[in-house]
């Protein structure tokens, strides 16, 4: 299991999609990840961060999208094979 840290407002939908003989594009997995980061709701309480957790077998198939990797360099998503708090885990 993985745990992927989003300091996100919007949750995220990755898609790995593959291209078959006839030249078309298929959609071949979508894995969502949790957004809401520094949103206000009832309470008012804007946490730093948000936890989705993902099996490893997902996790392979992010690596594989770019705009995943992104988000990790740029340092939106967090990823760890331990779960923590997610306010701890984004700083």
């Amino acid at each position: 299991m993985v745990y992927i840290f989003s300091t996100l407002t919007g949750g995220q939908d990755y898609c790995l999609y593959e291209r078959i003989s006839n030249g078309n594009v298929i959609l071949k997995k979508k894995i969502s990840i949790n957004g809401g980061a520094n949103v206000a709701n009832k309470k008012l309480y804007t946490p730093k961060g948000v936890v989705t957790s993902v099996s490893d077998e997902d996790y392979e198939v992010l690596k594989q999208i770019s705009e995943f990797n992104n988000h990790v360099a740029r340092g939106f998503l967090k990823v760890q094979k331990t779960k923590q708090d997610a306010d701890e885990a984004v700083h």
